[in-house]
């Protein structure tokens, strides 16, 4: 059975009126109160299932922004250090050449 498939049955002999399993749902008896009661179990199950699953993401997305922030950031610094390196070299070649 698929993960989102669920199957209903009836059984007269249960002690409770409802009995859940993960993809199943047992009835005391089937009628219009009972499909009432799964078609709205199912509903919400599904809305908060979508609703998780949405939030997942924004999640993810949340932590992959903040690595590519930090990526940017340790580029920026990088790319400064050696800004600071080439124009300490020119320094030191500008000023060996002014003392000959």
């Amino acid at each position: 059975m698929r993960k989102d498939e669920y199957e209903v049955r009836e059984k007269p002999t249960l002690n409770t009126w409802m009995l859940v399993g993960l993809d199943y749902i047992m009835l005391q008896y089937l009628n219009i109160d009972g499909i009432r009661t799964i078609g709205s179990v199912l509903g919400q199950s599904i809305a908060l299932d979508y609703y998780v699953r949405q939030h997942n993401i924004r999640f993810l997305q949340e932590i992959l922004q903040n690595r590519k922030s930090d990526f940017l950031e340790w580029l920026i610094i990088v790319l400064i250090a050696a800004e600071i390196l080439i124009s300490v070299y020119d320094i030191f070649v500008r000023s060996a050449i002014t003392k000959r």
